[in-house]
């Protein structure tokens, strides 16, 4: 059986719109119903989901993957809680530094 250049293509097409690591329909739904919960608690969070790469984001940083290849599912309270751990760590940019002037201390020396 040959194949022809346009079955190529639409294979080469079908294979590119969906990746590896994209996000399923119902963990979209799911990550949309946290992310409402989250928003509640932290109304100043930027809270993203990128459904290609299958990852919630909070203020930028990968926080949650929720892809078809990541394994066993976190229930809404654990990712919650990662979400918090990122918005806490963007709270404080020097969480080993002093607070007072704001540097590190390694840069301290």
């Amino acid at each position: 059986m040959k194949i022809t250049r346009k079955q190529l293509r639409s294979i080469i097409r079908e294979s590119l719109m969906e990746g590896y690591n994209s996000m399923s329909s119902a963990s979209k739904a799911r990550a949309a119903a946290v992310k409402r919960k989250f928003m509640k608690l932290n109304p100043t969070a930027k809270i993203g989901i990128d459904t290609r790469e299958g990852w919630v984001t909070v203020n930028g940083q990968k926080a949650i993957n929720m892809s078809q290849a990541s394994g066993s599912p976190l229930s809404d309270e654990e990712m919650m809680a990662k979400m918090q751990a990122i918005e806490d760590d963007d709270a404080n940019p020097y969480p080993a530094g002093d607070r007072l002037t704001g540097v590190p201390y390694d840069e301290m020396r």
